[in-house]
């Protein structure tokens, strides 16, 4: 058995109702939040974020939210020690996004050490949009 997930939605969902400091601290919650998927009786959870590229449909409708993104705070995630600030004015640009998204990914595949025989999966957050991370737990 396998769970897919689209982890936008789940960023999204969780913003930071609990209250992380640092992107570091944040980070910890949200891959305890991933590998709980995998204790519900899956071998693999695939984890992955979309991409807003520009000549894409996706990236088009991205473009014209633009009201929103006026009110938005450009901050790229540069370390686990970062302040996170105001998290739902930075989450609302999708550079931001992005560089969220390839932060996620690089401590996820440095950290997982998830249950014996269980997979994780990463694709679509990396900073290169065909990378693709695959690890067995410990």
């Amino acid at each position: 058995m396998c769970t897919i997930s689209e982890e936008m939605a789940a960023v999204q969902s969780m913003g930071n109702r609990a209250g992380a400091k640092t992107f570091g601290e944040w980070c910890d919650l949200f891959l305890k939040y991933v590998v709980s998927h995998v204790s519900r009786g899956c071998s693999r959870v695939g984890v992955f974020f979309d991409q807003y590229q520009q000549n894409s449909n996706k990236g088009g409708s991205s473009a014209q939210r633009t009201s929103e993104k006026d009110k938005g705070i450009k901050r790229s995630v540069d370390g686990r020690e970062q302040e996170i600030g105001n998290w739902n004015r930075s989450i609302i640009l999708d550079e931001n996004k992005q560089s969220l998204a390839n932060f996620l990914y690089t401590e996820m595949s440095q950290t997982y050490r998830g249950h014996p025989r269980k997979e994780l999966v990463l694709y679509g957050g990396f900073s290169d949009p065909v990378k693709v991370w695959c690890a067995l737990g410990d």
